[in-house]
């Protein structure tokens, strides 16, 4: 589970903030398993994010077609009544998409056994998600949330009989202080969600917010506590905000971009390399593999010595190679500014970390994707850089693996907690899809290859591509 506090300037900033991370939400989603399931917030303050969802250069970045839309809540009015929550979203955003009918699946809270109807939208959620109706809730992509300005969020209001249900995913809701009844998602079935985005901004909100995230547990009092997802986020503007003592809200790093000159044309080798330099590169990254360690031969010291003369940029040694410590000094006298190592590939990974350092290197260390994160645990500290692999090593040109985005996060989270200083970096299938997922699960320096020396409009507008998208 984890928690992240992501400030911005006004609402406008926490709409396109939200916009931006439905948007990678989206796509992770579907990169991982074909379609993204979301459920949808009520309210004003979403309204704006819809809206931005629909415009044309935010629209043409999802495929809608693979999307399915639930409601996390609604009011017991009709789907065209000015406070449905459903009329809202499809006013604002659905409509102007083109959804079809067959994505929607909204409550249909106007009905007059709320229960009833309460019942037949768990038993939609299951069929759509192909589980049991009676079983463990599925779990949504992403779930939206707003906070009400007494700390509720969804329908499940202070005081109310819904904060106490534990076996029912959605449930009808008695809210007196509103003299209204609403359906609403229960918590049980909000915290199976691999994502929650909490959306807030406003002067009004400061006081709940400040109670919900550093106050003391009362969940009664502030229904929002109630909800801990995989991973919650909560997007808040200064107004909101201005009440908090303890919550650091997460540091968003500039992304750095390190073109991998594994895929330029060695013909005219320094030249690709003068080329990313001015097109704002910000280093290089050199993949030496030596045919044992991953299945590939590419290029040893020497490579690295002839790039340190085309270029003023670090140069970065990504040694996929076995035995690593007979070949430190060759590339540390080659020019390199910094040499990776592989988790994998070192007899005594600490000793080789610290013979890197008494050459005067920038130290990294690497993980394949099938190393769990907590092989890097015990070096953190020693390091100036991690590196995890999205591919399999040995080859470009393969495809992005989003299971490795989980490790992402949780390297990013080790890294603010005990070596702030530490750089995150993510080698393979990283293009204009793939770079604002790695950069919303932690990483702040992207390694492309193919995406940069293969781009059919040259590397300047390549290179221009991965900054629009990463740098968010």
């Amino acid at each position: 589970m984890s928690t992240v506090v992501d400030l911005r300037d006004d609402a406008e900033q926490v709409s396109r903030a939200a916009a931006d991370y439905f948007i990678r939400a989206a796509r992770e989603a579907v990169l991982r398993s074909g379609r993204f399931r979301v459920a949808l917030a009520g309210g004003s303050t979403p309204r704006r994010m819809y809206q931005l969802l629909a415009e044309p250069e935010r629209a043409s970045q999802v495929d809608w077609s693979k999307v399915d839309f639930f409601w996390g809540d609604e009011r017991t009015v009709g789907p065209d009544h000015a406070d449905s929550n459903y009329r809202m979203a499809r006013d604002a955003f659905l409509a102007p998409l083109g959804i079809t009918s067959a994505q929607i699946i909204r409550m249909a809270a106007e009905k007059a056994d709320l229960a009833a109807a309460a019942r037949e939208y768990q038993v939609q959620i299951a069929r759509m998600f192909g589980v049991p109706a009676d079983g463990p809730p599925p779990a949504f992509d992403l779930i939206l949330a707003g906070m009400g300005k007494d700390g509720h969020t969804l329908s499940l209001f202070p005081h109310t009989q819904a904060l106490e249900e534990g076996e029912r995913w959605v449930v009808e809701n008695e809210v007196p202080q509103q003299q209204t009844r609403r359906m609403t998602f229960s918590a049980r079935l909000t915290n199976r969600a691999l994502r929650v985005l909490f959306v807030v901004a406003g002067p009004d909100k400061q006081p709940a917010l400040a109670q919900v995230l550093e106050g003391v547990s009362n969940p009664s009092e502030y229904p929002s506590q109630l909800i801990s997802a995989r991973e919650t986020t909560w997007l808040v503007d200064r107004a909101a905000a201005g009440a908090l003592k303890r919550t650091r809200p997460v540091v968003r790093r500039p992304v750095l971009l390190a073109p991998s000159i594994l895929a330029a044309d060695f013909l005219k080798l320094g030249e690709e390399i003068r080329a990313v330099d001015a097109a704002g590169a910000d280093r290089i990254h050199i993949d030496v593999m030596d045919g044992h360690f991953v299945p590939n031969i590419s290029f040893g010291a020497v490579v690295c010595q002839a790039a340190r003369r085309a270029t003023t940029r670090p140069l970065e040694c990504h040694l996929m190679i076995s035995e690593p410590d007979r070949y430190l000094d060759a590339f540390a006298e080659a020019g390199a500014d910094s040499i990776l190592v592989h988790v994998e590939g070192a007899n005594n990974l600490h000793r080789t970390l610290q013979r890197i350092r008494s050459l005067g290197k920038g130290v990294g260390v690497v993980l394949n994707p099938a190393t769990p994160a907590g092989a890097i645990r015990e070096v953190l500290e020693l390091v100036d850089l991690v590196l995890v692999m999205t591919v399999n090593p040995g080859f470009g040109g393969q495809s992005f693996v989003p299971a490795t985005l989980s490790k992402i996060r949780q390297i990013r989270a080790w890294i603010d907690e005990y070596h702030p200083a530490c750089e995150l970096e993510v080698d393979g299938g990283i293009d204009p899809r793939t770079a604002p997922l790695a950069v919303e699960a932690g990483a702040n320096i992207l390694v492309a290859g193919s995406a940069i020396f293969g781009a059919q409009d040259g590397i300047p507008a390549a290179i221009n591509r991965l900054n629009g998208v990463s740098r968010v």
